[in-house]
């Protein structure tokens, strides 16, 4: 899939923090299965992607914790 190339703010325009970004509901294409983890701006959950049965660690991050674009690029680059 597809999805949107997004830079942050002082970033060369090579540094690409989305590729084949998935559209639509993320609970469709995974199962989480248990929360591992939970932090400062949200809490990561053992997924399994439903298609292939691979398992991934997915952090959801809360929105409300996040006060501007350049603070979720800073917490997506630590991912």
């Amino acid at each position: 899939m597809e999805g949107p190339e997004l830079t942050g703010e002082g970033s060369n325009n090579e540094e690409i923090l989305f590729e084949n970004s998935y559209k639509g509901k993320i609970k469709d294409k995974y199962h989480f299965s248990q929360k591992l983890a939970s932090g400062g701006f949200g809490i990561v959950y053992l997924a399994e992607e439903r298609t292939t049965g691979k398992k991934f660690a997915i952090k959801a991050i809360q929105k409300k914790k996040l006060k501007n674009f350049h603070t979720f690029v800073n917490e997506v680059k630590i991912l």
